[in-house]
């Protein structure tokens, strides 16, 4: 009885501390991640502060365009790392909604007209369907702003030179009044295999 006892408290002990290592690594970990999203926020804004004055003081338009693509491009990085904080904020259970009422259409369409351009670019065709009937409603902006655009970023990431992409947003509000969402983010690229889909 002594033997099995002194085994078990051994082994509860083990397990107590290899938990208590694990906790302590993945805290670690979320740790380092947020720091160095946040290390990441201070060269990004010295690159774009010179890019500003260039296209100020730039005529060329070419070099306008170009300037233009570093640009867009310095703030999708900017976005990534607002995500990636927001991840670790969710890992910590630290996230927390801010709903306001307001226009889904008009959010949809203002989101389209900034991935309009790089589609263009990539000579895929981008298209926007949009069928709110349910008026003003109450939502995070900034959440559902990361979700649709990562959505269509994937779709046009993933989609080749001369494919499709769009987005169809719907909303429609019931007897009871309850407000009912739909987006529907689509693309001609290879899809998600499968095995990845859960």
């Amino acid at each position: 009885f002594v033997v099995v006892l002194s085994g078990g408290i051994i082994a509860f002990g083990y397990v107590t501390f290899k938990n208590r290592v694990a906790k302590q690594v993945e805290e670690a970990k979320a740790r380092f991640f947020a720091n160095v999203a946040h290390e990441i926020r201070t060269p990004l804004s010295m690159i774009r502060g010179p890019l500003e004055v260039l296209q100020q003081n730039t005529t060329d338009n070419e070099m306008q365009q170009q300037i233009a693509i570093a640009t867009r491009n310095t703030q999708r990085l900017n976005d990534l790392i607002d995500q990636m904080l927001d991840i670790s904020k969710i890992d910590a259970a630290r996230y927390t909604l801010h709903p306001s009422t307001g226009n889904i259409e008009d959010l949809t369409i203002q989101l389209f007209d900034q991935f309009q351009r790089q589609a263009t670019e990539r000579n895929i065709k981008l298209s926007c369907t949009t069928d709110c009937t349910a008026g003003q409603l109450l939502f995070d902006r900034d959440a559902l702003e990361k979700i649709i655009s990562n959505l269509v970023s994937n779709a046009i990431k993933y989609t080749p030179a001369g494919g499709a992409a769009g987005v169809e947003v719907t909303t429609s509000r019931s007897s009871e009044g309850y407000a009912t969402l739909s987006i529907n983010v689509w693309d001609t690229g290879p899809g998600i295999p499968i095995s990845e889909r859960e």
